[in-house]
């Protein structure tokens, strides 16, 4: 089975040296999406504006397979940050 690497950028590169076996591309997608979902709930609101969230999946040959990032995109501006009423 191939082995897919799951690297996190946040603060500080979290690099997966030891990877996980999974049967293909669509299964690295799913461990993917759900490690995503519970890396940024646990966050738990300290995402802020202007920082950056990355998730790399190479296979074993290095070739990026999936990208997933979140940030710099959003940034709280004044007074009308959340609409004005």
């Amino acid at each position: 089975m191939p082995r897919y690497f799951f690297n996190i950028y946040h603060e500080a590169p979290n690099v997966d040296r030891e990877g996980e076996e999974l049967a293909d591309k669509h299964a690295a997608w799913k461990e993917a999406t759900q490690m995503a979902g519970h890396i940024l709930q646990d966050l738990d609101g300290n995402f802020q504006p202007g920082q950056t969230w990355k998730l790399e999946v190479p296979d074993e040959f290095r070739n990026v397979c999936i990208t997933s990032s979140r940030g710099k995109a959003m940034t709280a501006s004044g007074s009308g940050a959340h609409g004005s009423r």
